[in-house]
């Protein structure tokens, strides 16, 4: 098993795969994540199913985000496609479209 510490230091062009039940710590472990790696001033592409951009930002803020350079945090906001309501639009957010998956997918992995 892979220490907390030693998941830090993995190399910024590297993927994690963070999987575990309910109130293992993968939400804290990923604001200490992104947190991290946005005081070193490395970009982060955040992700999001449960909630818009402005409401990802905003709980980054209430953990310590301060200002930060522009590009180093984008989103992608899946949460429309999930969800099916609307996020605001901003600048740094890419919208997750299904329709953007690979023609090679089958059919009922795309929709």
């Amino acid at each position: 098993m892979i220490s907390l510490d030693q998941l830090q230091e993995i190399p910024s062009r590297n993927l994690i795969l963070l999987v575990g039940p309910p109130g293992s710590g993968k939400t804290t472990f990923c604001y200490q994540s992104i947190l991290q790696n946005l005081a070193m001033d490395r970009a982060v592409i955040y992700v999001m199913t449960e909630y818009d951009p402005s409401n990802a930002e905003a709980s980054l803020r209430e953990k310590g985000l301060g200002s930060i350079e522009p590009g180093l945090l984008s989103f992608v906001d899946a949460y429309n496609e999930t969800v099916g309501v609307s996020a605001s639009d901003r600048l740094d957010t890419v919208v997750a479209d299904c329709n953007d998956l690979p023609d090679s997918l089958p059919k009922e992995t795309r929709s």
